[in-house]
């Protein structure tokens, strides 16, 4: 995800830029998508760092492929930021319907 997503506001914090050091300092072997959608064939996990800008991951996401991904064993790892739109994610991603 990047700025012009609307998703996160580095301008305000510089979460996933500190989060992707930690995880390579942690030993980590990352692919990092700035723009567009990220490609979930061949990864181990998707981590998705705490959302601060206006518009949700799910509405910026392929939500059809995360779920798919999590379908098939994927792990996702999500940083809360916005819990509205955290548990909308949550709720795409597994295929989750109504209240």
């Amino acid at each position: 995800m990047s700025e012009s997503d609307g998703v996160l506001d580095l301008k305000w914090n510089n979460g996933p830029s500190n989060l992707q050091k930690q995880l390579v300092q942690a030993g980590f072997d990352l692919k990092v998508t700035a723009d567009g959608q990220p490609r979930l064939t061949g990864v181990d996990a998707y981590v998705i760092p705490a959302q601060n800008g206006h518009t949700f991951y799910s509405a910026a996401e392929d939500m059809s492929a995360v779920a798919s991904f999590v379908e098939n064993g994927g792990l996702v790892v999500m940083l809360g930021g916005n819990v509205e739109a955290d548990r909308e994610f949550v709720a795409k991603a597994l295929g989750y319907q109504g209240a």
